[in-house]
């Protein structure tokens, strides 16, 4: 199980792809020629079906692949991993960069 918390910098960057993707031909069909990428599954499904709860759900565990590649998580002698997502946009753009 993954705590989470502060989800306002990756909230931000799916925002700005979700109106890039409706707005961009272009970013439309790169994103779906890339569709297996879960966070870009993500902004399709968004565009598609809108914004569901299993689409909440999916965000730990796409910050979580993201995250701990630059940063190590804390985890609780339960086993829980304490995922803070706080960043800034930079660190968000750098992160989704090395992410694709």
């Amino acid at each position: 199980m993954i705590l989470r918390s502060k989800y306002y910098g990756f909230d931000s960057i799916v925002q700005l792809m979700c109106s890039s993707y409706v707005d961009s031909d272009v970013c439309a069909e790169w994103l779906n020629i890339n569709s297996t990428n879960i966070l870009f599954k993500l902004i399709i499904n968004a565009i598609r079906d809108d914004i569901t709860s299993q689409m909440y759900k999916k965000r730990p565990y796409i910050l979580k692949s993201i995250i701990s590649k630059y940063k190590q998580l804390n985890e609780t002698p339960d086993g829980l991993n304490i995922l803070n997502s706080e960043c800034t946009a930079k660190q968000s753009i750098t992160c989704i960069n090395n992410f694709i």
